[in-house]
């Protein structure tokens, strides 16, 4: 075969997809003749599309030499350090490129995935908004656009960029992946699942549709489903870092804090300075009682990662420690790991009122997001905690001291404030057919709904709630609510307003000899 045969042969296997066959007839090539810059190109393409980098690079140093003012070599140039992740390498090559053709969509989405990958979202989006000004109807424009409005979290906007590019790629499967993610974040979970399946109908290896269906079970506290998924994603990909972690997640959710430190202890063998990780394993050492250990995760993660709730739990980890031992410094460790929590984010009301507590001073209630954020927490287990673990009887001794000291046999509108789960509205189901709900916690109100005990739910404050216009109550029922508030004075307040005359207020409060206190 003459070369001019062996050229023609290397492009129609190129073309044909046989790319191996053509970049060992290209190698040929190249050994035998002055390449040209076509040649050189071509070469080095095939050669980034074997995963052959450090080839690609060589090749393509040596077109750039031969023609620096050809834009497709610094596109491609761009391509093969995006693969190595030298992603500001990559940025300055696709610069090049558009210094030299400006109007290359594709050249300006290949920027904005560098960006991405950089973590530069905002510049990444205008450089995907440059790519579709100039090819509306690019595909790949539409969804890197679409990946960097999940990034931004601007999920109704993603959704959008995502299905253009579904329209044109509908069997794609990280497209419908990240088409499911969008809908996922916007609580549209019937629907994501959908294109989590299709996605793995397309690829039943798509690591990140396995992950990510995993986790729509895990957002609505399915957990044994999700434990399931996750540890059938582990099987094929046994380092996944982000399905280890979540499984630990999940063992301190179900109070197997054992199980979660081990967890924790796989996955930071995976990435040994990982400060969420860390954060994680010390809470799970803590909630052992394994202090010094878990002062010193917790010392580390803060270190690596300053963020406010690690603060805190450092701050609640020496607690522990002058509880044990008050003659410590610990006492003031705590207040000045509370004190950094505070400066990282003076709107984090857990920190503001732990802090309150650990100086002794005495606010009004316990901040909105504290609570809220607490109940969203136990929310999932939070009855079979509370009736199993604790055996609590609140709400069936409330319920026996109204009718034993109170003969009304029927309650046309019951408020049961704070109502959680709908413990209590259980115990009065057969008092009243309009029981109205209102809690904090609006996990705590989907557990609630599920009763059907309820006429209507409301999430919100209840001091908010109670202050607005609407008709009276004859029973206003408060099972451990009052205890998140220090001074009562503005809640019974509140609730007189809301009273029919001769009706009434059913609470429950903790003893103590003088004033009040909020504590831990």
């Amino acid at each position: 075969m003459n070369l001019s045969d062996t050229i023609q042969k290397a492009l129609s296997l190129h073309q044909e997809g046989h790319i191996e066959e053509a970049e060992a007839l290209y190698e040929i090539l190249l050994e035998k003749i002055d390449p040209s810059v076509d040649l050189l190109y071509l070469a080095a393409l095939a050669a980034w599309m074997l995963g052959k980098s450090v080839l690609a690079k060589e090749r393509l140093q040596k077109a750039i030499l031969l023609d620096p003012n050809d834009a497709r070599l610094y596109n491609l140039q761009g391509n093969v350090l995006q693969r190595t992740q030298e992603y500001e390498q990559a940025t300055i090559a696709y610069q090049r490129a558009l210094e030299l053709d400006p109007n290359n969509a594709t050249t300006w989405s290949n920027l904005g995935v560098a960006h991405h990958e950089l973590g530069h979202f905002d510049i990444a989006l205008r450089h995907h908004q440059e790519a579709l000004a100039r090819d509306g109807e690019d595909m790949s424009a539409h969804y890197n656009h679409g990946r960097t409005l999940l990034s931004l979290q601007r999920y109704t906007e993603a959704e959008t960029a995502l299905r253009k590019a579904y329209d044109q790629a509908p069997r794609d499967s990280d497209i419908l992946n990240n088409l499911g993610n969008a809908l996922l974040h916007q609580m549209k979970i019937v629907e994501a699942r959908r294109f989590y399946a299709q996605a793995l109908a397309e690829n039943a290896r798509n690591v990140d549709a396995l992950y990510n269906m995993a986790t729509s079970y895990k957002m609505l506290g399915e957990y044994e489903e999700a434990k399931t998924r996750y540890q059938a994603l582990l099987g094929l990909a046994p380092q996944h870092f982000s399905s280890i972690t979540a499984l630990a997640e999940i063992a301190i959710l179900a109070q197997d804090f054992y199980q979660a430190e081990q967890l924790y202890q796989i996955a930071l063998q995976i990435q040994p300075k990982h400060g969420d990780c860390l954060a994680g394993l010390g809470m799970a050492l803590l909630r052992q009682q394994h202090i010094d250990d878990a002062i010193d995760t917790l010392t580390e993660a803060v270190r690596i990662q300053p963020k406010a709730e690690t603060w805190i739990s450092l701050g609640l980890a020496h607690r522990e420690r002058a509880q044990e031992s008050p003659a410590s410094d610990s006492r003031q460790a705590a207040a000045a790991a509370l004190e950094k929590a505070v400066a990282l984010d003076p709107e984090n009301g857990k920190a503001i009122y732990l802090l309150h507590v650990f100086q002794g001073t005495l606010p009004e209630r316990a901040p909105l997001d504290y609570v809220r954020n607490l109940f969203d927490y136990y929310a999932p287990k939070f009855d079979e905690h509370l009736r199993d673990v604790l055996h609590y009887q609140t709400p069936q001794k409330l319920s026996q001291f109204l009718r034993r000291h109170h003969t009304q046999s029927h309650f046309e509108r019951v408020l049961d404030l704070g109502c959680g789960t709908g413990l209590m509205a259980e115990e009065l189901r057969d008092l009243s057919q309009r029981i109205i709900g209102v809690d904090l916690s609006e996990k705590m109100l989907a557990q609630a709904e599920k009763k059907e005990v309820y006429h209507s739910l409301f999430n919100g404050d209840i001091l908010s709630y109670l202050g607005e216009e609407r008709p009276a109550f004859d029973l206003i029922v408060a099972a451990d609510v009052l205890v998140y508030f220090g001074d009562l004075q503005p809640i019974l307040s509140a609730v007189s307003q809301r009273l029919k005359p001769g009706g009434v207020f059913l609470f429950s409060v903790e003893k103590q000899d003088t004033g009040f206190s909020l504590t831990l």
